[in-house]
C-alpha cells in the first residue's frame, strides 16, 4: 500500500542538504528514512565507500528491508515515539510533510549537540497562530536557517512528483559548556562544586519486560552522567592556571561533550543495547530448546533485532516474531539432525521414488533407516578415559532436544548425553544402553555410535517431516497414490536390493555420477514392486 505522505528525497535535494553541514559526521541518524535517499550523498565520500555510522528509523517493512539491504541499521519505527540513548552529532530528515515541525522538534530536544537538516513543507514553517511553528521560528532565527525551494520535487531525478514547495531547514546546537555551567552557580557557593542527582535503585526481574526496560534505561543515564561527569573533570582540570573572563569561564569554552566523549558515550551505549537484547534472548525458554545450529541461524537473525532500541515495543515485536517463525525453526532443526545422521554412514539411508518429477527428487530422496543408523568419529582419540569429543556431545544434545521435540516435549528423561557423561565406563566396556528414545552401543575403539530407535514413529515423523521440506514427499492435505506410500515404506527391503547388486561408497552416494533413480528403479522391478506412473505427479 503506498504512503501518500512518501515523498522520496531527489538526489539533487539531498546533496544540496549534505552540503548544509559544517561539521564533520560522527553518528548521523535519519528519521522516517524512507529508502534511504538522504544518506546516498555519503557513499561515495572519500572517507568511506558507505557512510561510517548512520541509524535509520522507518515504519513501512519494505523500506526496513530495503535500508538493512543497503547496509544501514534499522533502529526503530516510529520517530515521534522513539527514546533511544545513542547521541547522534547530525540529523537528516525529510518527514511526512503533515507531522514536519514535530518531527523538527523532536530532533532538536534528542540532540545534545551537533547539526540538523530537514526538509519541510513551506506551509508548515511561519503559520500564523501556530505554537509549534512559533517555536520552530524561534529555532531557526536563533541557531541557523531556511531556505525555500521551488519545484524541488518535480525534477527528473523525483520518484514522486509534487509542486510543493519546500524549506530546507538548517540548524546547529551547542551542548552544555563550562560557562553554561559556571555562570549559573551561585557566588557564594562554599565548595564551589556542582552537584547532581542519584537515581533511585530500580528492583530488576529476569522475566519483566517492564523492569528490564527501566533498568536499561537507568544504565544508560548513569552511563551518560559518568561520561559528562568525566568530560566536565577533564575541562574544569584544564582551568587551573587559565585565564577566565568576568564570569569565571575560559574565553571561548565548547561543549563539555565532543570527540573522543561522544564516541565513548555512542560505543558504550551500543554496549548496553546490545547486553539487554542479549539477555532477552537468552531468557526465552523457546531458545534454550533449540540445536545449535538452530541457535546458531537464530542469533545470526538477531544481530539485526539487536540494532533496534530497547523499547518495551521492539521487545513485543521481536517476541511475537520469534513465536511466528517458531514452526520453522522447529522444521529445520529436525533437517539439522536428519543431515548429520544421513551424511556420515552408508546404511543410514534408504531410498525411494519422490514425489515430485524432476531428476534432483529422482535421485536425492531418502530417509532414515528405522532400525539402526551410526555415527563415526565421535570418540576423543586425545583422550584415554573414552571420553566423546566436545562437538560430539553437542550433536548429541542437539539429537536430545530435537527427538524431545518430536516428540512434544521439552527435554528427554534420560537423555544421550547423561549416558555418556554418567556411565561412560559401562558402554564403553560393551553395555547397551537406554536413553528415552534410543538404545545405545559405543565403541571407542572406532569411536562410533549405533543407535537403535526405541520410539519408531519419531523417526518417521522426523522423516516426513524433512520429505515434506525438501519436496520429496506431498503435503499433508494432498491426495496421494496408494502406488507411492507402498513403494515409500518398503525403502528398507529396495535400498537392501540395490546394495546387494552394486558396489556403493558414501562418496558415489553424495557425490557420485552413479544413478540413484536408475538404480532404484531395477531394484524395485527385481523385487515385483510397482512405481508410480508419469503424470501422476510422482517422478517416473
Amino acid at each position: 500500500m503506498i504512503d501518500h505522505q512518501f515523498y522520496p528525497t531527489p538526489s539533487k535535494l539531498a546533496y544540496k542538504a549534505k552540503r548544509l553541514f559544517k561539521k564533520p559526521v560522527s553518528k548521523m541518524l535519519e528519521p522516517s528514512a524512507g529508502r534511504g535517499d538522504l544518506l546516498e550523498p555519503w557513499k561515495g565520500s572519500s572517507h568511506s565507500s558507505r557512510i561510517i555510522d548512520a541509524d535509520c528509523i522507518e515504519a513501512d517493512l519494505e523500506n526496513q528491508a530495503i535500508l538493512r539491504e543497503k547496509g544501514y541499521k534499522v533502529i526503530d519505527s516510529d520517530f515521534l515515539q522513539f527514546e533511544g540513548g545513542a547521541m547522534y552529532s547530525h540529523i537528516v530528515m525529510n518527514p511526512p510533510f503533515n507531522r514536519g515541525i514535530d518531527h523538527v522538534l523532536k530532533a532538536w530536544d534528542i540532540l545534545y549537540s551537533g547539526e540538523i537538516v530537514a526538509i519541510l513543507n513551506e506551509a508548515s514553517v511561519g503559520k500564523i497562530g501556530d505554537t509549534k511553528s512559533a517555536l520552530l521560528g524561534r529555532l531557526i532565527e536563533e541557531h541557523g536557517s531556511v531556505e525555500f525551494i521551488d519545484d524541488a520535487f518535480v525534477q527528473p531525478d523525483a520518484q514522486r512528483k509534487t509542486k510543493v514547495r519546500v524549506a530546507l531547514i538548517y540548524l546547529s546546537k551547542e551542548g552544555e559548556s563550562i560557562a553554561d555551567v559556571i555562570g549559573t552557580m551561585k557566588a557564594d557557593d562554599a565548595d564551589n562544586t556542582v552537584h547532581l542527582s542519584t537515581n533511585t535503585e530500580i528492583g530488576f526481574h529476569n522475566n519483566n519486560i517492564k523492569s528490564t526496560v527501566r533498568a536499561f534505561r537507568a544504565a544508560v543515564a548513569s552511563m551518560k552522567e559518568a561520561i559528562t561527569a568525566g568530560a566536565k573533570a577533564d575541562q574544569y582540570s584544564g582551568m587551573i592556571g587559565m585565564h577566565l573572563d568576568i564570569h569565571g569561564a575560559p574565553s571561548g569554552s565548547k561543549p563539555f561533550i565532543t570527540g573522543s566523549y561522544q564516541g565513548r558515550l555512542n560505543e558504550r551505549y551500543a554496549e548496553l543495547k546490545k547486553a539487554a537484547w542479549n539477555h532477552i534472548l537468552s531468557a526465552t525458554e523457546f531458545s534454550k530448546h533449540l540445536s545449535s545450529k538452530a541457535y546458531n541461524r537464530l542469533y545470526s537473525d538477531f544481530e539485526l533485532v539487536s540494532q533496534m532500541e530497547f523499547t518495551e515495543a521492539n521487545i513485543h515485536g521481536f517476541l511475537a516474531g520469534l513465536i511466528a517463525k517458531k514452526g520453522d525453526m522447529n522444521a529445520e532443526m529436525v533437517q539439522d539432525v536428519f543431515d548429520e545422521i544421513s551424511k556420515y554412514h552408508i546404511d543410514n539411508r534408504v531410498y525411494y521414488r519422490g514425489w515430485k518429477s524432476n531428476s534432483k527428487h529422482r535421485k536425492g530422496s531418502y530417509r532414515i533407516r528405522m532400525t539402526r543408523f551410526i555415527l563415526p568419529g565421535m570418540a576423543d582419540s586425545y583422550s584415554w578415559s573414552n571420553k566423546l569429543t566436545w562437538d560430539s556431545e553437542k550433536k548429541l544434545a542437539d539429537f536430545d532436544k530435537t527427538f524431545a521435540m518430536l516428540d512434544g516435549k521439552q527435554r528427554p528423561e534420560i537423555s544421550i548425553v547423561s549416558l555418556f557423561k554418567d556411565r561412560i565406563e559401562d558402554l564403553a566396556s560393551g553395555a547397551r544402553l537406554q536413553s528415552s528414545y534410543f538404545d545405545i552401543r559405543y565403541y571407542p575403539g572406532v569411536g562410533t555410535i549405533h543407535f537403535f530407535p526405541r520410539n519408531k514413529s519419531l523417526i518417521d515423523r522426523m522423516n516426513r517431516v524433512v520429505g515434506r521440506m525438501r519436496k520429496w514427499l506431498p503435503d499433508e492435505d494432498t491426495a496421494s497414490d496408494p502406488v507411492f506410500w507402498n513403494q515409500y515404506e518398503q525403502a528398507e527391503k529396495v535400498t537392501a536390493e540395490m546394495m546387494k547388486n552394486n558396489k556403493l561408497s558414501r562418496w558415489d552416494l553424495n557425490y557420485g555420477q552413479v544413478d540413484i533413480g536408475q538404480m532404484h528403479t531395477d531394484a524395485c522391478e527385481r523385487l515385483d514392486i510397482k512405481l508410480p506412473m508419469i503424470g501422476s505427479g510422482v517422478a517416473a
